[in-house]
């Protein structure tokens, strides 16, 4: 077993309370994030900008999906994931995601695997914006849409090392979020050593 991260946690946390916008008055969608929180290291003062920050966003209004879960299978794999939101967009869909974090990192990959989900899956297509919204400082930052061949190679690729058990350790700070931080370098006998 390992234990959730603050960052997890912060982000479940929201997530949660963020499926109950609209049903929830803004005072007591407030207090119930205060609540989830309270025995965590989390300031006061950044919970209360993360709650007006989505409190004065677009993302208040309605959704055509939220948290939208998906098993997507590629490449001989199966990926799980749940859509944050999805919105109709002109003649297609728009996905975003809400992050608890500082904006950083591409978030691409991820969020190009949520749009194929969304076509092979759910059978919403075509997807025409992806973005992330950072509740910390209020910001959506658009994420390029994937040319479908070139993020098919990348999951070729990827899926192929699950396939051969190769699990390069990397040194990033995501490992911290890792469940498996702590053996992936014991796997294939210690080969998987830090990068």
């Amino acid at each position: 077993l390992f234990e959730i991260s603050q960052g997890m946690k912060t982000g479940n946390v929201f997530n949660d309370a963020i499926e109950f916008v609209g049903l929830l008055e803004e005072e007591k969608f407030k207090k119930r994030i205060r609540e989830a929180l309270k025995n965590e290291k989390v300031k006061g003062e950044r919970i209360e900008r993360m709650t007006v920050n989505f409190l004065s966003s677009r993302f208040t209004e309605p959704a055509f999906l939220k948290e939208e879960p998906f098993v997507l299978k590629t490449c001989g794999v199966f990926i799980k994931g749940a859509i944050d939101r999805i919105d109709r967009n002109g003649k297609g869909y728009a996905i975003c995601d809400y992050k608890t974090g500082k904006p950083s990192g591409s978030y691409e990959l991820q969020m190009n695997i949520y749009a194929l989900g969304c076509r092979q899956v759910l059978k919403l297509f075509p997807v025409n914006r992806l973005s992330l919204f950072f509740l910390a400082d209020g910001v959506e930052r658009e994420v390029k849409i994937m040319e479908e061949g070139a993020l098919n190679e990348r999951l070729r690729k990827i899926t192929g090392g699950i396939k051969e058990m190769r699990f390069p350790r990397r040194k990033t700070p995501a490992c911290a979020f890792c469940p498996y931080e702590n053996i992936c370098g014991e796997i294939n006998g210690g080969e998987n050593e830090r990068m």
